[in-house]
Order: C-alpha cells, then sequence, then structure tokens
C-alpha cells in the first residue's frame, strides 16, 4: 500500500487520430480529476466531467488506491487537432480529513491513506514549483515545471523550456515532439529584437559599412567558440545574430551570436553551420535570427533516410519487376505507385473480350484490366401445375425475368456475388405449380423468377418473373404461362396451357389427355435457360419443371 509514482499532471497532444488517452498517476475520486483543453491560441478551457469519459483502473490486490486508467476526450466527434492538447491531473483538496483519538482502535489503513493523501498532496503543490535545471541534458528524470536551457546538447538555441511531462530525457528533439517541453522564453526572438534596434542605432551612425567585416583567421567549420581578428569600430555588440561565411564559397558558412567583441577581436558563438572545410578568407556579416536548426531526420515509409540538410533518400520497391512489357496490366494504388504490371495479349489495337458464364452461385472477381462489363441476367422458370381430373388441364408456369447492365471498372471496384435461381420443382401431386428463383448480380440486376401454373377447372398460367436493379439498362419480364382448358362432352379432354419462353429457352409445350381414364400424355420438357414447364392432366405423370437461370458476363479489357 505505497504511492509509487511521482507523476501527478500529464499533458497529451493532439495528433487528429487519438480520442482516448492513457493516464499513469493515482485518482482515488472523478472528483479529484481534471481535465484542462489547451487551444491553439493559448487559452485553456476546464472541461465538464460530462464533456469526457474517465476509467479508473480498480485497485491492485491489497492496495488502497486506483493508480492509472483512461480519459477519452472528445467522447464523440472528430480528435483533437495538431496544435491542440489537453492537460489531465490530479486535483486533491489540501486538507486533513482523518481524526484518531487516544486509546482508541488501532486502524492500519486509515494511517496508511493518511499518509498517501499527506503524499499526494506534497505531488500536487511539487508539481506546481518546479526547478532551474540549468542546460537541457539526456538521462535526466526532469519533473513537471522543470526550467531548461536548450543548449549544445539539443538544438543549441538558447531558449528555455518548461517541463510539461515528467520524463526521462532522451533525445532532445524526440522529447519535443513529444511533448514533454513548452517553449517558455524565446531567447533568439528577443536576440532578434535587440539585434535591430542595434542595426538601427548603427545605421544612423555609421551605416551599413559598420555592419561587414573580415577576417583572415584559419578557423575549421564547426559548432562552440570562435575567435576572430577583424577591424575595430564595427556595430558588432554581444547577443547579436552573426554569420561568418567563406569569401570563396558562401556556402560554407558558421552561423551563431556575437559573445564579445573588443578592438580587433570577435568572439563568436557557432549554433550551426553550412557545408565544410578550414578557411581564412571570411565575410563577417550581421545577420537576421536564424531559424531552428533541424537536426537528424529520419524519414520512414515509402521514402527511407536519415541525415541533416541535404541527404540521399530511397524510394521504397514495390512487387513490379522493372522492365519494358507489351500491352500491359498495370494497377496503380492511391498513392500513384504502380503495384503490379504483366504482358498483356495483343489485338491489333482492339479490346481484348473474356466471357464468364455461371450456372450455379459463386463470386465474380473482376480480372486485371477490366475496363467495363456487359452483365447478363436470367431468373429460373416456375413449373406447371398437376389435374388429375380427366377433364382438367394444368396451366403452365411462367419464365423467369432478363435484364442486362453495362458497368465499369469504377462501378466494379471488387468481387460481386452472382446468385443463380434455380427452376420451379415439378409437380408430383395434385396441385399448382412452383415459383422459379431470383437470378443476380449484386445489387446492379435482380431478376426474379417465373410464377408456378394453377390447378382446377380453367386455370391460369403462371405470371413471369420481373427486373429491378440499380444497373439494369434493359429489361425483358418473364413471358406468362398458357392457361388450361377443360372439356365435358362425348369425348373427354382437358389441355394444359403452354410454357413462358424466356430469351434464352423455350416452354414446354401443351400437353392432353384423351381418355376417360385420363393416364396421361406424353410430356414436353422445357429447354434452355428460365423456361416454364408445362402443365399436365394426369394420373401417372408429374409436370414440367422449369429451367434454372443463368448469368453471363462479357469482360472488355
Amino acid at each position: 500500500m505505497t504511492i509509487s509514482t511521482s507523476i501527478a499532471q500529464q499533458t497529451f497532444l493532439g495528433n487528429a487520430a487519438t480520442a482516448v488517452w492513457s493516464y499513469v498517476f493515482v485518482c482515488d475520486s472523478p472528483s479529484t480529476f481534471q481535465v484542462l483543453l489547451n487551444n491553439a491560441d493559448g487559452t485553456q478551457t476546464l472541461l465538464n466531467p460530462t464533456q469526457y469519459t474517465l476509467f479508473r483502473n480498480p485497485p491492485a490486490t491489497d492496495s488502497l488506491h486506483n493508480v492509472g486508467g483512461t480519459v477519452t476526450y472528445p467522447t464523440s466527434g472528430p480528435p483533437i487537432p495538431v496544435g491542440v492538447s489537453i492537460t489531465v491531473s490530479r486535483e486533491v483538496p489540501i486538507t486533513q480529513a482523518e481524526s484518531i483519538s487516544g486509546q482508541g482502535p488501532f486502524s492500519p489503513q486509515v494511517t496508511e491513506r493518511g499518509l498517501d493523501e499527506l503524499c499526494l498532496e506534497i505531488q500536487q503543490i511539487a508539481g506546481r514549483a518546479g526547478r532551474i535545471r540549468g542546460i537541457w541534458q539526456t538521462g535526466i528524470q526532469y519533473d513537471y515545471a522543470d526550467i531548461v536551457q536548450d543548449g549544445i546538447n539539443g538544438l543549441n538555441t538558447l531558449n528555455y523550456y518548461m517541463c510539461a511531462n515528467a520524463n526521462l530525457s532522451g533525445v532532445w528533439a524526440t522529447d519535443l515532439t513529444n511533448g514533454d517541453w513548452t517553449l517558455a522564453f524565446d531567447v533568439q526572438f528577443l536576440e532578434g529584437l535587440v539585434a535591430a534596434a542595434q542595426a538601427a542605432a548603427a545605421a544612423a551612425s555609421g551605416g551599413p559599412a559598420s555592419w561587414a567585416a573580415t577576417s583572415a583567421t584559419s578557423q575549421t567549420i564547426g559548432l562552440g567558440t570562435f575567435t576572430f581578428a577583424t577591424q575595430a569600430g564595427k556595430s558588432f555588440f554581444a547577443g547579436e545574430q552573426i554569420q561568418i561565411a567563406s569569401n570563396a564559397n558562401g556556402a560554407n558558412y558558421i552561423h551563431g551570436y556575437v559573445q564579445s567583441y573588443s578592438g580587433t577581436t570577435l568572439v563568436v558563438v557557432g549554433t550551426d553551420t553550412g557545408g565544410a572545410g578550414t578557411f581564412a578568407d571570411w565575410n563577417i556579416v550581421v545577420s537576421g535570427t536564424q531559424g531552428t536548426p533541424g537536426g537528424t531526420v529520419t524519414l520512414t515509409g515509402d521514402v527511407t533516410g536519415t541525415g541533416s540538410g541535404t541527404f540521399a533518400t530511397t524510394l521504397a520497391n514495390t512487387a513490379v519487376t522493372p522492365g519494358a512489357y507489351t500491352n500491359a496490366n498495370i494497377t496503380v494504388d492511391s498513392k500513384g505507385r504502380v503495384t503490379a504490371a504483366a504482358n498483356g495479349a495483343g489485338g491489333g489495337g482492339g479490346a481484348n473480350i473474356i466471357t464468364q458464364i455461371f450456372t450455379t452461385g459463386a463470386t465474380y472477381t473482376p480480372t486485371v484490366g477490366m475496363t467495363s462489363i456487359i452483365v447478363d441476367v436470367v431468373a429460373a422458370g416456375g413449373s406447371g401445375a398437376r389435374n388429375s381430373v380427366y377433364f382438367e388441364g394444368g396451366a403452365s408456369g411462367g419464365a423467369g425475368a432478363y435484364g442486362r447492365g453495362l458497368l465499369t471498372s469504377i462501378d466494379v471496384a471488387g468481387p460481386v456475388v452472382v446468385t443463380i435461381g434455380a427452376g420451379g420443382a415439378a409437380q408430383a401431386g395434385v396441385g399448382a405449380g412452383n415459383a422459379g428463383g431470383t437470378s443476380s448480380f449484386g445489387a446492379f440486376v435482380i431478376c426474379s423468377g417465373g410464377h408456378g401454373g394453377a390447378n382446377g377447372g380453367q386455370s391460369v398460367g403462371g405470371a413471369g418473373g420481373t427486373t429491378t436493379g440499380s444497373h439494369a439498362d434493359i429489361i425483358i419480364n418473364g413471358q406468362a404461362g398458357g392457361d388450361a382448358f377443360f372439356a365435358n362432352g362425348a369425348v373427354y379432354q382437358g389441355l394444359s396451357g403452354t410454357g413462358g419462353d424466356s430469351p434464352m429457352g423455350f416452354g414446354g409445350a401443351l400437353t392432353g389427355t384423351n381418355t376417360q381414364y385420363y393416364s396421361g400424355s406424353t410430356l414436353h420438357p422445357a429447354t434452355g435457360y428460365g423456361s416454364g414447364g408445362s402443365g399436365v392432366c394426369s394420373s401417372i405423370t408429374a409436370s414440367g419443371a422449369g429451367m434454372d437461370g443463368i448469368v453471363i458476363i462479357t469482360e472488355f479489357i
């Protein structure tokens, strides 16, 4: 039952992606948890607990405290952007609530909690104090509100920074990016103002000539302190930004600030450089504030490389083998890179055509290089009805619908489910026919099956199917099945209708009886795809079944 972390506050930088933030300090009650929104303009907003969601880790075994957890902000909408941050902290009352009476019962937990609360209060107060820690160094444990100066171990800007998150220092540039430090005092900006004022004073007294000098002192380009012998009487002031460049090639230079200038001796502290080498032909001139050096940059992802200034980079390879391709089929990703390439088939300049025929349900996957497709869809036909009364025929089944669609590679960017309707099953007993199944190409073209024929007396043939879909450009609804007829005279005879025809098949021909024993006549089955089956008037023969559907895809490459 100890307080194992000294952290009482953390700051998280927005990145337009993260909304759930993990904190690591002790928080025993939501009432002591505080969230500040640090806006891009520098203002702060104390968030209401209804604006965020707090989850506290349950206490570990034999522990009194909730250590760590997560805070979700925002709870809806886009995450906070770059430039905005949140600061979460524990704010316990600076009070002592425990009362221990003389000769009363001893409770170790009460004593332990009292000591722990005291520790939390000390941490809270310490987190608001901070210390001046001098020049930043790697491998040092820094606490919240500590002040450091960016010196030779970092980017050497001489600016002062305040610790925003307690941290064990690593690389200065990385710690800055992680939001561990925030700028407290911009020395370079102040030096720029001072230099501008000095330059204005110099202009009033000596003009541009007093801002420039030369030196024949041999020096090697680098960082640190350099002493140059130069002309006297120049307007060089301590803290002023200055640049010393080789007369032979101005790209070789030392940039920094004046440490001191007396007589003919100029002492300069170099903070950044350009080029390399040893020179003795220096041009010295007052400079404006130099931009913050970038230090070492490491690139990852599609372009990789490490260095500072100008350095070589490497473009990541794709799976494509370098070389020339004939009638190439290529795949380009969202970044414009060619990720696949293969030789295509020649065709005298015309398009390549590939036909895929589906008679059972499956998934259509576009062929590489497909530019457009034509889809022909036929639904299944319905079956005919069956009657056993000798003078009554059974009506025939309707045909399945037909639809055609033209789609591009933009419409069909990936696999599409193909459904094939099954023909209506033959009616083996006395009754109406069965409907055919639906055939479809995704939601682009959907064709319903033909209906089964009716039975009993002068019954009606099954209706044809219908076509819908987002890309059904040509629609032919299914043909209805033929009606059944009956007669009652000296010669008993019933007639079934003809099954409905489809664009890819013929319906079953009509059948009839010609005997009072209604033994049935020869059944003429439907043919092709999507056609309807014929009805029967028979005690021994089942009705005609409907034909299955089909989907035909013609690809243009």
